[in-house]
């Protein structure tokens, strides 16, 4: 659970309607946040610091005012304008802790969030010369390998943000059945929580930093 009281956010871009999404989900998540238009705006006590934009070269200077303003720098949560923007991770400093697709739902940002302001990081969608998404593309078929037709069911519901009472409404079945196929799909997955496994469903490169067991894996595990 975030500490609401002492946890503060910075959200950093000059696009309104990106700003106000994501205002809207960390209001969700009810954390303190700040809007900025410029880098030196950004609270220096805050924690985490979402960045939208549009060019590589102007990130790197928001992040470097950013950065050089605080003893203790922030999390940062990049939120590239469009998909084809070049993400070059070398360049990127060790305070990125995720980097979001423009395409990702509500549900997943409001995800992502949540485990950056945990401590985790996750690996940024980028470029397919990133060695560690082409390790996890090919190792990690959750989906198909690992889980039941029902499990996968319950864990597209629980991607949508759907509680355990709400599964169970919509899918016709007993909270207990549901908290039953949720436990066993996060020991299956070997993640720690519902919220990693939501992630590792949605977008493969996103579960890079979740260690997933293979399907022999798991199979030889419960022998």
């Amino acid at each position: 659970m975030l500490d609401s009281e002492v946890s503060e956010l910075g959200i950093l871009g000059n696009y309104f309607l990106i700003n106000s999404a994501l205002g809207v989900i960390v209001s969700e998540l009810g954390i303190r946040y700040s809007t900025c238009e410029s880098p030196s705006q950004v609270p220096t006590h805050a924690s985490v610091v979402l960045i939208s934009f549009d060019a590589i070269d102007d990130l790197l200077s928001d992040m470097d005012v950013i950065l050089s303003r605080s003893d203790s720098p922030p999390r940062l949560i990049l939120f590239p304008r469009f998909n084809d923007i070049p993400v070059n991770l070398p360049k990127l400093p060790k305070e990125v802790a995720a980097v979001v697709h423009p395409k990702m739902g509500h549900a997943e940002i409001k995800s992502i969030i949540i485990l950056v302001m945990e401590g985790h990081k996750i690996v940024p969608f980028g470029s397919q010369n990133n060695p560690l998404a082409k390790n996890t593309l090919e190792n990690t078929k959750i989906t198909q390998e690992v889980l039941t037709r029902r499990q996968r069911e319950i864990l597209r519901e629980v991607a949508k943000g759907q509680t355990n009472k709400e599964i169970a409404r919509s899918l016709k079945i007993s909270t207990n059945t549901v908290e039953a196929h949720v436990s066993c799909i996060i020991r299956k997955l070997n993640v720690q929580n519902r919220t990693q496994a939501a992630l590792a469903l949605n977008d493969p490169l996103l579960s890079a930093s979740v260690p997933v067991r293979t399907e022999r894996e798991t199979q030889r595990q419960q022998a």
